[in-house]
């Protein structure tokens, strides 16, 4: 057994746990969770930023994919069915900014909006 993430207690991070194993089987472990984020899009053309449909509870996860361990962000949306998942990659490129963390990817730049910072 593995200890909870130091902002959630032994009994949240099971029922967590056992949420995000129902949209896949083979996460293993919560590392951390920041209670409510919000997508947003950033335009290069026009320097804004842009809200996206995703809004929710944020989890840092471990999968165990038989011999291959990843790591994945989930956003468990409240606003519709589509969560987002985004795999931690060497060429992901995040970068924090509180209340945000930033991500890059081949489709563009991305923030989270993270409700409270010390999540």
């Amino acid at each position: 057994s593995s200890l909870p993430p130091p902002n959630l207690d032994a009994p949240a991070a099971e029922m967590s746990l056992a949420v995000l194993r129902r949209i896949d089987s083979s996460i293993s472990q919560v590392r951390a969770k920041a209670s409510h984020v919000s997508l947003y899009d950033f335009n290069v053309e026009t320097k804004s930023w842009s809200k996206r449909n995703i809004e929710g509870a944020l989890f840092v996860v471990v999968r165990n994919n038989g011999a291959r361990t990843a790591f994945q962000i989930i956003v468990l949306n409240r606003q519709s069915p589509e969560n987002l998942v985004l795999d931690i990659t060497p060429s992901l490129e995040l970068e924090t900014k509180p209340p945000y963390l930033l991500y890059k990817t081949t489709t563009g730049v991305n923030g989270l909006w993270v409700f409270d910072a010390e999540n």
